[in-house]
């Protein structure tokens, strides 16, 4: 008589596993023990973490490792918990709780983007340069440029328009290769027509400078999605890497560990939109940066920035996906307190003539911009994605305030990061100081200067903010919302999640829980 082959058992035991799983006729009782009604059978238990874990249905091999009682060991749970399949299911769970996207956003200083010509010449192609450069919003022709025997660029006029024809340049997005670039664009002098220097950041956004060698102050059309998919692989890998190393996940929300590659390197060091009008906004100060280049895409590293970081809500891709500060609070609101700005029972009043400037006040309104204003001034020093640092950039400007009771004119160029121009009278004590001041109460002062880590640490505080991470982690998990039923539950895994901050033990516990083993 011909023996089984090694491993039939299993095999057996796997295979009626599966047939408890299907559509077909359930094997009968002496052949799949009856599981304990209302609950999840240790096969169908099995096949659910695993695939809200990893994404895929367990092994046949997996299906052997469970204990009699249909319990999933230890020892396999935890190695799933610790799996890079498991820490790729977290980071698309915190896509949609950031809507981690940049696909519709922009973000790139205008005066630095790069078009082409029809005959194929490139040139900065928006407002601000070609209509001082040139007189009018277009690009040289195409012949070589002409040069004086003192080296000077020789640059005719035709009808109040500038031409100076092309030069050859080895592009820094494709080393090796040459393209014609109109003279005046391909400018790489150090120094500015206004006197200042054209090095770093500041190249992109001043009207007094050229591209720089190799064009690397201007971006050519692939340059923004390449952009935005470095920026949101950043968060990406943040999250990874907190799941992966077992990390407390309040370092995703107020830490200041970021990924950097070569695209954002180069967008930080040379091309960042954030030193217009005089100022460096720059988010990630150079020093801090390594050494790469734009064609480095593939090559991540590890930096530690300052203080002013809040973890992902001071990630580029945030503050780019969510471009004004209530915007971004109103997101903070609704997926990390679970406590989204709802108008009063009823609606809204019906408008009144006059209503007050400041929201807090006004009637309707001020039921959600009471929160909602204090809330969005934590992000009162990140002008657009840049950062104003407060040793440079004080809360109040004299000579700001000035010249904005003057009515705004002739202010100093750092003025337009200040508040100079009013919609009303009840604007005018705010003038010269940064906007997020506008009718903030005193005691909401601090929420400018910490920035959102104080938002961070108010929420976890209060309570809300674990309260919400667990909740929506056990409505991903569980498949649906969770409802007053479940409040007790949720209090329990709550305060799990406080005790050590692991988001690896908050899933444990859900997963472990009765609430996800029970049947819907």
């Amino acid at each position: 008589m011909v023996g089984q082959p090694r491993g039939a058992p299993a095999l057996v035991s796997a295979l009626l596993a599966l047939a408890a799983l299907s559509p077909w006729p359930a094997l009968a009782a002496d052949q799949v023990c009856d599981p304990d009604a209302g609950y999840l059978s240790g096969p169908e238990y099995l096949r659910a973490v695993s695939l809200d874990l990893r994404g895929r249905p367990p092994s046949l091999e997996e299906y052997e490792l469970l204990g009699a009682d249909g319990e999933v060991p230890d020892a396999v749970l935890d190695g799933w918990l610790a799996s890079p399949e498991h820490a790729e299911r977290v980071v698309r769970h915190h896509r949609d709780l950031l809507w981690n996207a940049l696909d519709d956003q922009e973000y790139l200083h205008p005066n630095a983007r790069l078009g082409q010509t029809r005959e194929g010449v490139w040139f900065r192609n928006r407002g601000g340069f070609t209509r001082v450069l040139r007189g009018a919003q277009t690009g040289c022709s195409d012949h070589p440029a002409e040069f004086d025997e003192d080296g000077e660029l020789i640059v005719t006029r035709v009808g109040g328009v500038a031409d100076e024809g092309w030069v050859w340049v080895e592009p820094f997005w494709d080393p090796g290769s040459r393209i014609k670039v109109c003279a005046l664009d391909a400018d790489d002098a150090e120094i500015g027509s206004d006197g200042l220097s054209c090095e770093g950041p500041r190249r992109s956004g001043s009207l007094s400078c050229g591209c720089g060698p190799h064009l690397d102050g201007c971006m050519p059309p692939a340059y923004h999605d390449v952009l935005a998919d470095s920026f949101v692989e950043d968060v990406d890998r943040r999250i990874r890497a907190n799941i992966l190393e077992d990390r407390p996940y309040t370092d995703l929300l107020e830490g200041s560990r970021v990924w950097v590659n070569g695209p954002i390197v180069h967008f930080m060091r040379r091309s960042a939109p954030y030193a217009v009008n005089g100022l460096d906004r720059t988010p990630y100060a150079a020093e801090l940066l390594p050494d790469l280049e734009w064609n480095d895409r593939d090559v991540w590293v590890e930096v530690d920035l300052g203080p002013e970081q809040a973890g992902f809500f001071t990630s580029p891709a945030f503050l780019n996906r969510f471009t004004t500060n209530r915007g971004r609070a109103n997101q903070f609101a609704n997926n990390f307190l679970c406590q989204p700005y709802m108008p009063p029972p009823g609606g809204l009043p019906p408008v009144v003539e006059d209503p007050p400037l400041d929201l807090t006040a006004r009637d309707g309104c001020k039921f959600c911009h009471a929160l909602l204003e204090p809330h969005a001034a934590h992000w009162g020093r990140w002008d657009g994605a840049g950062y104003l640092d407060a040793d440079l950039v004080p809360a109040f400007d004299a000579a700001c305030e000035a010249c904005g009771l003057n009515g705004g004119r002739n202010c100093p160029e750092e003025c337009a990061v200040y508040k100079v121009r009013t919609v009303g009278d009840e604007e005018l004590p705010y003038v010269g100081w940064l906007p997020a001041y506008t009718f903030l109460e005193e005691r909401h002062h601090a929420n400018v200067e910490v920035g959102p880590k104080l938002l961070v640490r108010q929420s976890i505080a209060s309570g809300l903010l674990p309260a919400c991470v667990a909740e929506k982690a056990g409505s991903r998990l569980l498949g649906r919302e969770l409802t007053g039923g479940d409040d007790v539950w949720l209090d329990a895994v709550t305060a799990g999640l406080e005790a050590d901050w692991s988001y690896r033990d908050l899933v444990r516990a859900v997963v472990t829980s009765d609430n996800y083993r029970r049947v819907p």
